[in-house]
């Protein structure tokens, strides 16, 4: 067998005499620890299953698997009884699915990168593509044993948010990945498919609109500048192009529409450029340049009294968690909620950037009347008298669900409030505050008072830093 296996094999036939392939032995040594997990499903395949139940709500949310219970792997043999095929799953994938349908796995020989495109059928998601390129880089770099590739994929969705999506090198905790610092990383990245760079348009659409907003608003202000990085420089064509837009409810049905799971030939930016030729690069800008997780805050991430509209930060770009982490192991168990009113034309920026010192800069509204730094207070009432509407911005893009909406931020302090005058704190350094709730309210709004939202808020803010959120 080992000199000669075909030969061998071909004597037995001729002998009448039943022999396992290296493919059937291989299969039988796996241990009984994965025999619920590893199905034959055909000559030369195998499907792996991967249970995700154990991930929070936020981590599937962050990934796109919706209800699925699990990520299929199915791998594909070749004569050597190595892999040369692929392709992964959500375990809802295929419902409905006729049982003729053909697979279009990638194969590993195919180019130098991991796949960038929808290449087998299944509604695109982050979490199927960076399950592709872990598995990827892993079988390219040699084949050991089918035990050991289930056990380097667990050890691997366990830590999907501290690794770069693209390369999988170290990150800090997360809860959805992004790419590193590496430029080629963001370039493979930016490539991906439009559907998985776009998903909050099906999982959470109001964060789309929320986003739109804010690069809307900075556009009437005229202040570029705040759109870092925006590949549409011109802010009339940024206002013409928002308002062209239905409701982000009538775009997404419009979109689901159009697309079909069981079709990997769909093109998501073909399908937006009947509103725009520009508009899905400015989509895809607004929903990851700024390398964090915005989500709206629903169930337990609710504030009772901050109003219907609230968006949970759940972690900003690794650069800013990096910082204020440094800051929350030197704190151990001090942190502060601390609130700061702004305005949307500033808003996209903040995601970006954190919270800056602008004392003494052209971005310096109110003053510095207590020296430079970025004034935060203990009340919500206080701050919000520096919630300020952008000028011609009443009612954001023309079909946004935001009518005259002014910015509340809830933020994280690490270690002791500086002296406070009046129960208003100015903090030197920003690397100390974090943003995390986001507050769109309206303008005649009703403020709540701080010993009423903080304990609640407290509970969220330790639930994201120990991991159990």
């Amino acid at each position: 067998m080992a000199v000669d296996p075909h030969g061998l094999s071909r004597l037995l036939s001729k002998l009448k005499i039943e022999a396992s392939s290296p493919f059937d032995d291989m299969l039988a040594s796996l241990p009984s620890a994965l025999t619920d997990v590893v199905e034959r499903v055909a000559d030369n395949e195998v499907e792996l299953q991967f249970p995700i139940a154990n991930l929070t709500k936020l981590q599937q949310l962050a990934i796109a698997v919706g209800d699925s219970q699990s990520f299929l792997v199915r791998l594909k043999f070749d004569q050597r009884n190595l892999p040369s095929e692929f392709c992964v799953h959500l375990s809802n994938d295929s419902k409905g699915l006729s049982n003729t349908h053909e697979h279009t796995p990638w194969i590993l020989s195919k180019g130098r990168y991991p796949p960038v495109k929808q290449y087998c059928y299944g509604r695109p998601n982050r979490g199927a593509y960076q399950l592709s390129c872990i598995l990827w880089r892993h079988l390219r770099n040699g084949f050991l044993s089918l035990e050991k590739t289930y056990a380097f994929i667990v050890s691997h969705l366990a830590d999907l948010a501290r690794s770069c999506v693209v390369c999988g090198g170290g990150q800090v905790v997360l809860r959805r990945s992004t790419f590193c610092q590496n430029p080629t990383c963001k370039t493979v990245f930016w490539g991906v498919s439009c559907e998985i760079l776009l998903q909050e348009i099906w999982h959470d659409p109001t964060v789309v609109d929320l986003l739109l907003t804010m690069a809307h608003a900075t556009a009437l202000s005229g202040k570029m500048d705040l759109l870092p990085g925006c590949p549409t420089t011109n802010p009339t064509t940024i206002i013409n192009m928002l308002d062209r837009l239905p409701t982000i409810v009538e775009l997404q049905r419009h979109l689901t529409s159009d697309i079909s799971i069981y079709k990997v030939d769909f093109d998501l930016s073909r399908s937006l450029t009947s509103y725009s030729s520009e508009l899905a690069n400015m989509l895809i800008w607004a929903c990851n340049s700024y390398r964090g997780f915005l989500t709206a805050a629903t169930g337990q991430f609710h504030i009772p009294s901050f109003g219907v509209h609230q968006f949970l930060l759940v972690n900003a770009s690794p650069d800013l968690e990096k910082a204020f982490g440094a800051h929350a192991r030197a704190a151990q168990t001090t942190f502060n909620v601390l609130f700061h009113g702004t305005s949307l034309d500033r808003l996209y920026a903040i995601l970006c950037q954190g919270l800056r010192v602008c004392s003494g800069t052209p971005l310096q509204r109110h003053g510095a009347a207590r020296g430079s730094g970025i004034y935060m207070a203990d009340e919500p009432s206080f701050s919000w008298n520096y919630a300020t509407t952008v000028p011609g911005s009443s009612s954001g893009w023309k079909n946004s669900c935001f009518h005259n909406p002014r910015v509340m931020l809830g933020c994280e302090l690490a270690g002791a409030k500086p002296g406070g005058n009046n129960g208003t704190h100015v903090i030197t350094d920003p690397t100390r505050l974090i943003v995390r709730y986001i507050f769109i309210m309206a303008p005649n709004a009703s403020m709540p008072r701080a010993q009423d939202v903080r304990p609640a808020m407290q509970s969220v803010f330790s639930s994201l830093r120990s991991g159990t959120a």
